[in-house]
């Protein structure tokens, strides 16, 4: 599941008809046993239902997200140990999951972000704390103009947020979400050299 799945769960038109339905079930069954055919009594015990099922609606999500991320982050520490690459490039779901790892410190060397969806994803979570970039790291972040699942500006304040120690690149391209477009191989590579130079850069510091 990505972060495009994550989204559909909250905003899929099912979902806002089952909790529509629900609404009006739950209205109806504590109107019943009550013995009250109070419309304004029907209306308010309904939203009353609908507080509740949204509230359980975001626990669920918020679950699901938490376990998925506790997947991917066992399984790129395997991944990490078994393969022990020169470069790390995370996009989307991934881009986030390589920011969780450059925070706990399982990762430390050239790194290329392609449109990280880490705010989604904490805002998904139910968390507040958002995520920065720290250390002595060399950090290529890389989105499309045209981006509509994840907002440009979260790079830019990604970038932003930077401690003095971690040298950044930030690339703005003609693209959408995945930058099946200007993703050209030359294109990847001159990433990876940038994110590679970036962290020489900041190790020498």
């Amino acid at each position: 599941m990505n972060i495009k799945a994550i989204r559909r769960i909250q905003t899929s038109k099912p979902m806002q008809l089952l909790l529509l339905a629900a609404t009006i079930a739950v209205g109806g069954v504590v109107g019943t046993y009550l013995k009250t055919e109070s419309p304004l009594f029907t209306a308010i015990a309904g939203l009353v239902g609908l507080f509740g099922l949204r509230t359980l609606h975001k626990r669920v999500t918020s679950t699901i997200v938490k376990t998925m991320l506790a997947n991917s982050l066992k399984a790129q520490k395997v991944a990490l140990t078994t393969f022990k690459p020169d470069v790390v490039v995370g996009s989307s779901w991934g881009g986030g999951v390589v920011l969780h790892l450059l925070d706990q410190g399982l990762w430390n060397g050239p790194t290329v972000l392609v449109a990280p969806a880490h705010r989604l994803m904490a805002r998904r979570m139910g968390e507040q704390r958002q995520l920065r970039l720290i250390g002595r790291n060399g950090v290529v972040v890389v989105h499309g103009t045209h981006d509509a699942t994840v907002p440009i500006q979260h790079s830019k304040d990604l970038i932003s947020s930077a401690d003095g120690d971690v040298a950044t690149t930030f690339i703005e391209v003609d693209d959408q979400h995945p930058v099946n477009v200007s993703g050209t191989p030359q294109a990847w590579a001159d990433w990876i050299e940038t994110a590679v130079g970036n962290h020489e850069e900041a190790t020498a510091k």
